[in-house]
């Protein structure tokens, strides 16, 4: 019964370690007054919400790393997102469960909320355990999420050109899944002028063709 119960505990809450959720933040794509060329089918202006998590990068890091005789999983180059938190620390791991004499592990770097300081740790039913080394490299890094649950996007595709007519899609995404009823087609008249705007976005257009379009955005969408 005993057993089961530790079982539990790992399974369910690992003895006191809780989830991170990933945050929010708003981006807009590309950068204003930049001369940028795109290609028919391109997207020319993006903007929305992106979900990202705190991370760190591994710079450096000696060859055979080992925490209870289990091997450091990572290398030099890989990127750990924070992932969850418990009393005294911030983990930072790609929740890949290490199996070894069929005990699940979770290994990482965890930092000591107190002072900041990093060190290895691992998890496991058996415990959780920390490790300090000396030859570890680190570099803060934003880790930003595929996909993003209820998250906003939206972005102008260029379509070509007809004489003077030049022709885009206008599409919104909830979820990464496009919404049918939020496409729409935009075309403008460039005899007109060369500046054209959309939900409060302006683009100006230095040259056309039927396969580019060469363009600066002067302002983002609202």
């Amino acid at each position: 019964m005993k057993t089961i119960l530790i079982l539990l505990c790992f399974l369910i809450i690992s003895c006191g370690v809780s989830s991170i959720p990933y945050k929010k933040e708003l981006y807009f794509e590309p950068d204003l007054e930049l001369l940028m060329i795109r290609e028919v089918g391109d997207k020319i202006i993006e903007s929305g919400e992106r979900g990202f998590k705190t991370a760190y990068k591994i710079i450096n890091m000696s060859k055979d790393l080992r925490i209870s005789n289990i091997s450091f999983p990572y290398k030099e180059g890989d990127v750990l997102p924070i992932s969850e938190i418990t009393t005294n620390y911030y983990l930072y791991h790609n929740n890949t469960k290490l199996i070894f004499n069929n005990i699940a592990y979770i290994v990482g770097l965890a930092e000591n909320k107190k002072d900041g300081s990093i060190k290895l740790f691992i998890n496991s039913i058996n415990g959780f355990e920390v490790k300090h080394v000396d030859d570890l490299k680190l570099e803060k890094y934003n880790y930003y999420i595929d996909g993003c649950n209820n998250c906003f996007r939206n972005e102008i595709v260029y379509s070509g050109k007809s004489g003077n007519t030049i022709k885009f899609m206008y599409r919104e995404y909830i979820d990464d899944l496009a919404r049918p009823s939020f496409f729409q087609e935009l075309q403008y008249d460039l005899t007109e002028n060369n500046i054209i705007g959309f939900r409060g976005s302006r683009i100006e257009i230095q040259k056309v063709t039927n396969t580019q379009i060469e363009y600066r955005i002067l302002k983002h969408f609202n």
